[in-house]
């Protein structure tokens, strides 16, 4: 099986600490910040048409368009340095430096000016009654991406985000609370917290609403790496469940 070989280029180059600093803290106070020049701007172009080129038609109305496909272009830009700098600053750090783990590769895919049925309202996906937070601020333990790959405006279907609602469960777009697109430019990503009240839009313009949403979580690593030892190599090789495979493995399953 052949696959594409993705037209998309990263910056090698990350941030200065002060401005990694400036955009984590951020984060931390609105849920949501945008991490500049992750790809380079001049290839990101081909990589969307690459994209496009995957994109079927659907087959029933609540999936108009579908992206179906095994090819590795798909999860492509997980790997960029700078965004893999950066998620580690949003996550505990505990004994040794966080590492980021992609566990949730998504893609929307929608037309233009689609039916209001197939834009998702106002929802969390996370800690719904503010539990993670009752002794203040608590980092994520999720952080998801979302990346346009073109310059984006309102007119081209951003997420929106209720910004602080993911430290504070009074702050409700049911009582009035104000809300953000999540806007970048060609090349830019914006991370954010899981436990922000947030929902979708329709694309206006022309065109396809591309987005991907990537979730994140973290693992440990550092000097000392984090290794399985042979017992619990043969429990996991042994398990009889999913939830076994979890408990000595890990969460995925290659």
């Amino acid at each position: 099986m052949s696959f594409l070989r993705p037209e998309l280029k990263f910056t090698e180059e990350v941030l200065h600490p002060n401005g990694s600093g400036n955009i984590l803290a951020k984060f931390r106070e609105k849920g949501f910040a945008v991490i500049p020049g992750v790809f380079q701007r001049d290839s990101v172009d081909g990589f969307r048409a690459q994209i496009e080129s995957l994109v079927e038609e659907g087959e029933s109305p609540d999936q108009p368009l579908r992206l179906e496909s095994d090819d590795p272009i798909l999860v492509h830009p997980a790997a960029a340095p700078r965004l893999i700098n950066m998620l580690k600053g949003t996550f505990m750090a505990w004994n040794n430096e966080p590492h980021p783990v992609l566990f949730h590769p998504a893609w929307v895919i929608k037309p233009s000016n689609p039916d209001k049925r197939l834009v998702h309202d106002w929802h969390k996906d996370a800690d719904h009654e503010g539990k993670s937070n009752i002794h203040g601020y608590s980092r994520p333990t999720i952080v998801h991406v979302n990346m346009y790959f073109e310059d984006m405006t309102v007119e081209r279907g951003p997420t929106y985000a209720i910004p602080r609602s993911h430290r504070d469960p009074g702050i409700s777009p049911y009582d009035g609370a104000s809300e953000e697109p999540l806007i970048c430019q060609k090349g830019d990503a914006v991370i954010w917290d899981q436990r922000l009240w947030h929902r979708g839009s329709s694309r206006i313009e022309k065109g396809v609403r591309i987005v991907a949403i990537f979730g994140f979580y973290s693992v440990p690593t550092g000097a000392e790496r984090w290794t399985v030892n042979p017992s619990q190599k043969h429990a996991y090789m042994a398990a009889k469940s999913d939830q076994e495979k979890t408990l000595f493995g890990g969460p995925i399953d290659i």
